[in-house]
């Protein structure tokens, strides 16, 4: 959408304008915020489908970001259960 203006893409804009535009003023560097993005989700994947500890820590800390990001679920009971999940996978 950003390297390619005016392509086919373009309409994934409508579904989240507000975005759209925070990605606008941000330019190239958006591109670089979405692959640094995606290579940090793919190495948690890596490392889940591996069933290696650093993976579920990875992937724990990439869900704990999206949650902390997400004023809705900024309830005591998703605190809760966040950190429910930290002391399972501390054992």
């Amino acid at each position: 959408m950003f390297l390619f203006p005016g392509s086919f893409l373009d309409s994934l804009s409508r579904v989240n304008p507000r975005a759209h535009e925070g990605f606008a003023v941000l330019e190239l560097w958006a591109v670089l915020l979405m692959v640094v993005v995606a290579l940090v989700r793919a190495t948690a994947a890596f490392g889940l489908w591996h069933c290696a500890r650093w993976g579920y820590i990875m992937a724990l800390a990439i869900l704990s970001v999206n949650l902390l990001a997400m004023p809705s679920m900024r309830s005591s009971a998703m605190t809760g259960a966040l950190s429910m999940v930290f002391r399972l996978a501390a054992r």
